[in-house]
């Protein structure tokens, strides 16, 4: 089958956009100047503009248009990442914001496009891990020095967890490795329960090992939850019969994991850790105890409109890191529960106009798959619902609203979501 000039073009342009998101430590080895990895985006960017600008623009996206504007201005008032001089994850976060209002102007049947170029990167982060535990030496004597460079602690951790059993692929860290697969997961499971072929059987089967290997429960646990909600609202005509369905496929994923205990016994690192934090209460917060108190305690300073934006890792740097009670060795961290840093950082009103936002979008997810017109969309606008409820619950423990691995994805989902709302809309008129 040939592809045009025009599609040709747009699959490079995605393909920079997303192997940024799905490779940084990867690209930040290749692009020694983020300059280069920038303008390399930006061209991106405006390419996908150029080619589906419209020139009639709606009151929709007018409104999303200055929407982002008004983020951008307040999130850039009193930026802290600014102030310690960590500007390209100020320009990289701005420039994935940008997306929502470029994706307003694409049609529904154009989406895919976008879907095809993610599988690519969900599949790289299957074989790598898989490709990891297969070649534990090769790992070790390669891979794992290229990766940390001339990082000895990155290069101690990365050693420290291989051999612990938590697989981190080809990233910079087990956790980060956990995310890409936790997308993974859900991705195929939503695809496998809309179009059951073999193929997004075997992803999504791979996906669930290669995520146990990682030993992440936070991602284990909400990708799950995610896979469940997707196929329940799916299903939701015959629900008695589908709880059933969902008891055999829990049932079955029990089966998955102990079989592949046999020859994989790190698989059972995810269940070991949620078995520890039963019998240890301290062992479930991994050291964030005194993370929740430093946002809440600096929160109270600037009780309406906080600290200013990224004021969390500010503080951390001076008053924690090089204090006796750091539980974590890097200089700069974010807070490990976005509603807790957004009420410090941004305040009441920030932390209540990002939750306004994310039920908005939840809503408008439920009612674009219920009124669906056509069924081949099904398995995208799932996709959708599956990945927002993952990046709303790992909010509670991780940093997706500040980690490009989760929030570049969360941004593009939204413009994925417009598209479908209009398409919608402008059918049923």
């Amino acid at each position: 089958m040939k592809i045009k000039t025009k599609d040709l073009l747009e699959y490079i342009c995605w393909f920079i956009i997303l192997i940024i998101p799905f490779n940084y430590t990867i690209i930040n080895k290749i692009f020694l100047n983020s300059i280069f990895m920038v303008s390399s985006i930006l061209i991106a960017v405006s390419i996908i503009f150029f080619l589906h600008f419209r020139k009639k623009i709606t009151k929709k996206q007018i409104f999303l248009f200055f929407s982002i504007i008004l983020i951008m201005f307040f999130e850039l008032s009193n930026n802290y990442y600014v102030k310690q001089g960590r500007i390209l994850n100020t320009v990289l976060f701005n420039i994935y914001l940008i997306i929502p209002f470029i994706l307003s102007f694409y049609r529904s049947d154009e989406i895919p496009k976008i879907y095809k170029v993610l599988e690519l990167f969900l599949v790289e982060h299957i074989v790598a891990t898989l490709f990891v535990q297969i070649f534990p030496d090769f790992y070790l004597n390669n891979i794992i020095k290229w990766i940390a460079g001339n990082d000895v602690s990155t290069l101690s951790l990365l050693n420290y967890w291989h051999r612990s059993g938590y697989n981190a692929g080809i990233t910079a860290h087990y956790s980060t490795n956990g995310i890409y697969l936790a997308i993974a997961f859900i991705y195929y499971f939503v695809k496998s329960i809309d179009k059951k072929n073999k193929k997004s059987i075997i992803l999504v089967l791979l996906s669930f090992v290669s995520l146990m290997l990682t030993g992440k429960r936070a991602q284990a646990l909400f990708s799950t939850i995610a896979c469940i909600f997707a196929y329940l609202y799916n299903k939701r005509e015959k629900l008695s019969k589908k709880v059933l369905n969902i008891c055999i496929i829990i049932f079955s994923f029990i089966i998955l994991i102990y079989v592949s205990s046999m020859f994989l016994p790190q698989v059972l690192n995810v269940v070991n850790r949620f078995e520890e934090s039963i019998n240890d209460k301290s062992n479930l917060l991994t050291g964030r105890e005194l993370l929740y108190e430093s946002s809440l305690t600096n929160w109270k300073k600037h009780i309406f409109f906080g600290n200013g934006w990224g004021f969390f890792s500010e503080y951390y740097q001076n008053y924690i890191y090089n204090s006796k009670t750091a539980y974590y060795s890097v200089k700069y961290i974010d807070g490990h529960n976005v509603y807790l840093q957004l009420l410090c950082e941004t305040g009441i009103l920030g932390l209540i106009y990002f939750l306004l936002l994310e039920i908005i979008i939840f809503l408008k997810e439920l009612k674009n798959t219920k009124q669906l017109l056509f069924k081949q969309n099904n398995s995208s606008l799932l996709f959708l619902i599956g990945y927002n409820i993952f990046f709303v619950l790992y909010c509670f423990s991780g940093n997706p609203l500040y980690d490009i691995q989760c929030y570049a994805l969360f941004f593009i989902t939204v413009g994925i979501l417009m598209v479908f709302d209009d398409f919608n809309k402008e059918y049923k008129s």
